[in-house]
């Protein structure tokens, strides 16, 4: 038995030998293979890049210690473009892509995490203004007029030029209050600037928008980065500084005038119309005058004409003649529809508009129209029946009325030439040309005129001394007002043997 126990006792201590080595040699293997927390580290892809390329920032750290990372002193000079955050049990690494603001040698600041980096050393990005693949670029921005006033319309011009290597994407510029904001075209061209004295040729890109100030003082622009390509690499530069101010207009300015020169023209109206055709007359307005401005101006200067009012003048906006044009322009349609023979008068338009450089305001005119209503009908009627009763009739009665129609075509003829003077001398012109037997000359002057005699009406002999005291300058008068007055005398006039 003692034999059996022995073997026993032998035999349960080599088990618990075994067992305690087995135990010490996992954990022994456990403590040599357990992975250890990561130190933190900080590294750059490089130590020298050009303005507008990136530069890739790795950070390594343990887990946790890179949530809620401030950021703030890197956005001192990079912009922040990209951010890639692994995580693990083990460890935590952030990539970020970073594009610099500005020229100059930079030392990456610790981010705030504790042993980051080597004492002394620091890592540090050199960033040039060009490098090899990257060219030299020049930035401007500029308006026109340069100094915008509110309310004027003022083209905003970004400009990069280069050496024509690079493929740009046009800026989108954000909504600010205080301006509006409307993307004109772009334009690229070769131009010379000088350059330390001498003169180099560069590729410039050319954005334009309309700017519209809506309040006075400085305008916020917030332009954003400019983006550019290269052979399939993205490149990002800082705008150029925007520090641009908008002057105030007068308290007493009218909403409905615009600020900046405006341009006024007018398509061409015939002599006659028929009567009950709708007729059109087509105006092109170029200023700074809103839809509701342009109908509020025509609607106070078509009262009184009642032929004019019946459909309401339209406005529709236009293109821009030139890309670079931020100048709004409207087509205005005047409507008439001709219930009458006679003269159908279109009155004068005239649109106020504000010089900013004089301070004052100015009036812009398109002189009036004038055009002859007829009856087509009436005249085929009228001639129908003249054809009905003979030669001999037809004959008879075209003399007596040749007899009675040549004065008064001839008076209508010299009365539309007054009609259309526009300033004293050629009033005065056609007052001396006035005649009812077709072919007169004109008289010398005035008194030769009232000489001829054969004429009659009533004020004709005051009419006659108010033209020579405005043309001898005694008294004055406007020219306008004058007009009114002498078609009014000479609108009566017969022959002398038509006066009874």
């Amino acid at each position: 038995m003692r034999g059996d126990d022995g073997y026993f006792e032998t035999t349960v201590s080599r088990f618990k030998n075994s067992f305690v080595t087995a135990i010490c040699a996992c954990g022994l293997a456990y403590f040599l293979h357990a992975p250890a927390h990561a130190a933190p580290a900080f590294q750059i892809d490089r130590p020298r890049i050009a303005l507008g390329e990136p530069l890739t920032l790795t950070l390594n750290a343990g887990p946790g210690m890179l949530e809620g990372l401030d950021l703030k002193p890197l956005a001192a000079d990079f912009e922040i473009q990209g951010r890639n955050l692994n995580r693990s049990d083990q460890a935590e690494q952030l990539t970020l892509t970073l594009y610099p603001l500005r020229t100059g040698k930079f030392v990456l600041p610790g981010l705030g995490l504790p042993n980051l980096g080597l004492p002394g050393r620091a890592p540090t990005v050199q960033v040039d203004g060009e490098s090899e693949n990257v060219p030299k670029i020049r930035f401007s921005l500029s308006t026109e007029p340069a100094a915008p006033t509110v309310r004027q319309p003022t083209r905003l011009t970004l400009e990069v030029c280069d050496d024509g290597s690079l493929e740009w994407k046009r800026p989108l510029l954000p909504t600010r209050v205080g301006v509006y904001l409307r993307p004109l075209g772009e334009q690229q061209m070769e131009v010379e600037h000088d350059a330390a004295g001498k003169t180099e040729t560069c590729t410039a890109h050319r954005w334009h928008w309309s700017l519209l100030a809506t309040a006075a003082g400085p305008l916020d622009l917030a332009l954003p980065m400019l983006e550019a390509g290269k052979f399939g690499q993205r490149l990002r530069f800082p705008p150029p500084s925007a520090t641009l101010s908008a002057a105030a207009v007068p308290a007493w300015l009218p909403a409905e005038a615009a600020v900046g020169q405006a341009k006024l023209s007018a398509g061409p109206l015939p002599e006659t119309w028929p009567i009950n055709r709708p007729l059109a007359w087509r105006i092109e307005i170029s200023g700074g005058y809103s839809p509701t401005a342009i109908k509020t101006l025509l609607a106070l200067q078509l009262v009184g004409h009642p032929r004019l009012q019946l459909y309401p003048p339209s406005v529709e906006a236009l293109p821009p003649e030139t890309p670079d044009d931020a100048t709004p322009r409207h087509a205005v349609t005047l409507y008439a529809v001709p219930d009458r023979t006679g003269a159908l008068v279109f009155p004068n338009i005239a649109l106020p508009w504000f010089d900013p450089a004089s301070g004052r305001m100015q009036t812009l005119t398109l002189p009036g129209r004038t055009l002859e209503i007829i009856d087509p009908l009436h005249k085929k009627l009228i001639w129908g029946g003249i054809g009905a009763v003979g030669l001999s009739a037809l004959a008879f009665l075209a003399h007596l009325a040749w007899r009675a129609l040549r004065w008064r075509l001839a008076r209508r003829r010299s009365l539309k030439a007054i009609a259309n003077s526009n300033d004293l001398p050629a009033l005065i012109q056609a007052v001396r040309s006035f005649s009812l037997k077709p072919g007169t000359p004109p008289a010398a002057t005035l008194g030769v005129w009232r000489e001829r005699g054969a004429l009659r009406a009533e004020g004709l002999e005051a009419l006659i001394d108010l033209l020579e005291a405005a043309s001898y300058g005694t008294q004055s008068v406007e020219t306008e007002i004058l007009k009114i007055k002498v078609l009014e005398v000479l609108g009566q006039i017969r022959p002398a043997s038509q006066l009874t």
